[in-house]
């Protein structure tokens, strides 16, 4: 049965649905597929960790506004992704020994600012409390950070971010 769990996508939803405009939500993994290159804005708040976001189509672009996820991991970039902060803080956090976003082999992330947003009101803080990196990667990988401001922390002695991923641009916001 769809149940809904407050996080929604381009305004749809998931949960109510399980399929939506390039989209599907798999309910019994929680597993919400991005299937094409988007853009998809993810909101909300998903209850009972009940979202996991998987991006399996190359170059697929999230915008996160105001969204607040938990999972393992919220985000698993199969491919590469980009992730465009909108206005508004968004949240994602892993509870176990896996990153709250994780980077396939040999992919990249980005990370920066939504067209249109206030670098003074875009924020996302990403965290994990059992023992990873808050964003972690599978071997040879890359993340990027080019605006907007990122937190990115982890207990146990862990990276906030894997250090051999990891690239600033000049002059960002960045924690």
């Amino acid at each position: 049965p769809l149940v809904p769990v407050g996080f929604f996508v381009n305004g749809v939803e998931v949960g109510k649905t399980a399929i939506g405009d390039n989209w599907v939500y798999i309910s019994n993994s929680r597993t919400l597929m991005l299937t094409s290159s988007g853009p998809y804005v993810l909101s909300g708040v998903a209850t009972n960790d009940n979202v996991k976001v998987d991006v399996i189509w190359p170059g697929a672009t999230i915008v996160l506004s105001n969204a607040v996820a938990s999972e393992r991991p919220v985000v698993n970039a199969n491919q590469s992704t980009t992730i465009l902060m909108a206005g508004g803080t968004s949240y994602l956090a892993s509870k176990v020994e896996s990153s709250a976003i994780t980077i396939g082999e040999n992919m990249s992330l980005r990370i920066g600012l939504a067209p249109g947003a206030d670098s003074s009101e875009a924020m996302v803080e990403v965290f994990n409390d059992g023992g990873a990196s808050a964003i972690g990667e599978s071997g040879s990988a890359s993340v990027a950070v080019d605006g907007g401001t990122l937190f990115a922390w982890s207990d146990k002695q862990a990276a906030g971010v894997s250090p051999n991923a990891f690239s600033c641009g000049a002059n960002e916001g960045m924690m």
